[in-house]
């Protein structure tokens, strides 16, 4: 997503590109609660892809799959459920926590990239486009039945 969607939307803003990229990135992954965190990984790499290279948004999106992910559920499934869950509650606030000190501290710095790399008026327009409605609604339904199933 990050190499094809965003390079075509690149010329609309960077920011554009970043969050439309990030929004579809989470639409499919398929469930409500990952799709938040997902949205949120995405804007970060989406950045970095932007910014310094894709092959750095690439090796941290293996280094959060096989590592934070994939460490955390086989973790999580070696001790007994609760203390599982306890786990995966105290990590999710932990990167929590320190996500938003992270944006906290460069606040100034962030504020300025948003300004210099604001989007054109009615770009957003785009976002109530035929395809990305599709997509949504179909996401949307995907996640009920998921959701339904568990």
């Amino acid at each position: 997503l990050r190499g094809v969607v965003m390079g075509r939307l690149r010329p609309y803003g960077r920011i554009f590109a970043i969050v439309t990229s990030s929004f579809i990135f989470a639409c499919l992954h398929g469930d409500i609660t990952q799709s938040l965190f997902t949205f949120l990984l995405g804007l970060v790499l989406g950045f970095i892809a932007m910014e310094y290279s894709i092959l750095w948004s690439m090796a941290l999106h293996i280094f959060n799959n096989l590592v934070l992910a994939d460490a955390m559920m086989w973790l999580t499934q070696t001790v007994p459920a609760r203390t599982g869950m306890m786990l995966n509650q105290g990590m999710t606030l932990l990167g929590l926590v320190g996500g938003l000190i992270v944006l906290w501290l460069i606040r100034g710095q962030l504020a300025d990239y948003l300004r210099a790399n604001r989007s054109r008026p009615g770009t957003y327009k785009g976002w109530i486009s035929l395809g990305l409605v599709v997509l949504v609604v179909l996401a949307l339904v995907n996640a009920a039945q998921r959701f339904s199933l568990a």
